[in-house]
Formats: C-alpha cells, structure tokens, sequence
C-alpha cells in the first residue's frame, strides 16, 4: 500500500470527522478518537499539497531555464 494519500478522500473524511465533533451528545472518548484521526489526516494532507507545491515550482523553475 502506497503512503500517498487520497486528498479529496482525506477532507470528505475530515468533514464527517467535524460534523461529528459539533453534536452536542458526544462521547468523550469517541470524540478524541475522532480528534487524533483529524489530526493525522490533517498532516498527511499538508505532507501531500507540499509534496505538490514542490512539483509546481520545480517544473515552474524547468519552464524558466
């Protein structure tokens, strides 16, 4: 199985993942449950846009020479 993440899968994820948290009855271990899940989503997206980010700017920088 690949590390690369599937981005647009991560944020519907994340989504879910807040509607959840901002009901009223809440578990509280289920809700830091759901927190750790968020959080880990949240940096495999950052890890995977900069990943991108940096393919950008390196074929912007192949373009310019």
């Amino acid at each position: 199985m690949s590390d690369k993440i599937d981005l647009k899968n991560s944020l519907k994820k994340l989504d879910e993942i807040i509607n959840e948290l901002n009901k009223e009855d809440f578990d509280l271990q289920d809700s830091l449950d759901k927190f750790k899940e968020g959080v880990k989503l949240i940096k495999g997206c950052r890890k995977e846009l900069e990943k991108t980010e940096n393919e950008f700017i390196k074929i912007k920088e192949d373009l310019d020479e």
